[in-house]
């Protein structure tokens, strides 16, 4: 069971990210300790999480270390199409 700490200061609540601007189709670059406070690879994964309950795909990449670079798009929809 967990037990009472006292004296600790309240946890922190958890992070709110734009889901309405990140998912509107345009590729995005986010920077660690600015728009995310986890490790470039968790925030990956809670991209990915988030593509799934909004029923859409997301191509992630890191290129380089701290950033890291994403796109949403429908589900069968190539992300790549309008940016030719």
């Amino acid at each position: 069971m967990a037990e009472r700490v006292e004296g600790a200061t309240e946890p922190r609540r958890r992070r709110w990210y734009p889901w309405n601007l990140w998912t509107d189709g345009s590729v995005w670059r986010a920077t660690e300790g600015v728009d995310f406070t986890c490790s470039p690879g968790s925030f990956q994964t809670a991209l990915h999480q988030r593509a799934r309950q909004e029923r859409m795909d997301v191509v992630t990449g890191s290129p380089e270390p701290g950033i890291v670079e994403f796109c949403f798009y429908s589900k069968g929809s190539n992300p790549t199409d309008d940016r030719r």
